[in-house]
């Protein structure tokens, strides 16, 4: 993903300042019946104020380890189910 200017949370400014990368597993749909893992380069911001935070991405949601079409394939299944124990 491209480097792009991110909002701090915090003080609300825009920042490019790269503070450093975290390495994240992330569990995707099947593909040729094999289960699928992600392995993800998260990129960390630094603001001037202080705060680190993560980029937003379009893969996984914050603080997940299944991607968004795994979590949408987990809610079609849960409603097709015949039981919902």
């Amino acid at each position: 993903m491209p480097i792009r200017p991110h909002k701090c949370p915090q003080c609300g400014t825009f920042t490019t300042h790269i503070h450093d990368y975290r390495m994240t597993k992330i569990k995707h749909l099947k593909f040729s019946e094999r289960k699928t893992i992600l392995f993800y380069r998260k990129r960390r911001y630094r603001c001037t104020c202080g705060k680190r935070f993560a980029e937003q991405n379009p893969i996984v949601e914050r603080y997940q380890r299944f991607s968004k079409e795994w979590n949408q394939m987990a809610q079609v299944r849960a409603v097709k189910g015949k039981t919902f124990k």
